[in-house]
């Protein structure tokens, strides 16, 4: 059955007829691929996927499938469309942090070579500072190389008369021994009572060097010390200014012309 649009009198409608019969109508009619559903005056088509909207995909530049230069494209959007005061300042908070960055390697590395010459300063200086002083009293030098020069020509702490009758104790290892003290005085020297002649810078080294002697011979061989102060005089003399001797007594002492520059010390 073919219905068509009539008015209410039943007259056909011009306008349909021609549309049916038009090129449009033709056109639709080739692209059918079902018979027409008629119901009343509505007319209902198959559905044609042809007349359909395509799905358009994502375009690219967004997502997970973006190359390097539509990431350039999108910075270089998002910096011209940033504020100018905006970019001023982040081109300036750029430039501030290159430059700590460059003067921070500055200050290290100036930093580094100053503590490295410091360091080689101290080494040097503790150096000049540490080296072993003598024990004794006498003036010395020292050459570069540190091997000292002794001083001949010098006069030694002696505190005389002021030791006259009082006891001096000297101790080395497990020995320890008592001397009487006589200033200006010096016993008679004896070659078979001498034991040792040596050069020391203190008196107490010259007492010490007689209770180490007794001490290493196991004995109390050396019985009294004689010790000069003045070197300039005893070593040219003698090559020596302290004396041990054995078996000598108060009685073989006598005042010498060296006055308060010499001291004999007596175990008791």
């Amino acid at each position: 059955m073919d219905f068509h649009e009539t008015h209410p009198g039943g007259n056909r409608i011009p306008w349909l007829d021609a549309y049916e019969k038009g090129p449009a109508r033709s056109a639709m009619s080739e692209q059918r691929v079902a018979p027409l559903y008629e119901d009343g005056l509505e007319r209902a088509y198959p559905y044609d996927p042809s007349l359909s909207p395509r799905h358009q995909g994502i375009p690219k530049g967004y997502g997970g499938n973006s190359n390097s230069s539509d990431k350039t494209n999108v910075l270089s959007d998002i910096i011209r469309r940033m504020p100018t005061s905006t970019l001023i300042l982040a081109i300036a908070l750029i430039i501030l942090l290159v430059a700590a960055g460059i003067g921070g390697g500055i200050g290290a590395s100036i930093a580094a070579k100053e503590s490295k010459q410091c360091s080689i300063t101290t080494v040097e200086s503790t150096s000049a500072i540490c080296t072993p002083e003598p024990t004794t009293r006498a003036n010395a030098t020292t050459t570069s190389s540190g091997v000292y020069t002794v001083e001949t020509n010098a006069l030694l702490p002696l505190d005389c008369p002021g030791l006259d009758s009082t006891p001096q104790t000297s101790t080395f290892a497990h020995r320890t021994s008592t001397f009487q003290m006589y200033c200006r005085n010096a016993y008679t020297y004896d070659q078979n009572k001498a034991l040792l002649s040596i050069i020391v810078y203190s008196l107490h080294d010259c007492l010490q060097a007689c209770v180490s002697f007794n001490h290493y011979v196991n004995s109390d061989n050396c019985t009294a010390v004689m010790f000069f102060s003045n070197l300039t005089s005893k070593l040219s003399e003698s090559e020596a200014n302290c004396f041990m001797a054995t078996d000598t007594g108060s009685s073989s002492l006598k005042t010498d012309p060296e006055g308060n520059n010499l001291v004999t010390a007596l175990i008791n």
